[in-house]
């Protein structure tokens, strides 16, 4: 059971963390899960401390 449930939770957080699909192009009906993924914030992260802030 558990391997079937980190299946069906991971994939929604990947999805929805900007990785694969640019934040503003995710539709506005599921926008509001974004700030949901965890995945979002590392990703956000990463992308900070290798191009910085500008």
């Amino acid at each position: 059971m558990g391997v079937y449930m980190v299946g069906v939770l991971q994939n929604p957080m990947v999805l929805l963390s900007g990785f694969m699909i640019r934040l503003r192009d995710i539709p506005n009906y599921l926008r509001w899960l974004t700030p949901f993924s965890y995945y979002r914030y590392g990703f956000q992260a990463a992308m900070q401390s290798i191009y910085g802030f500008q």
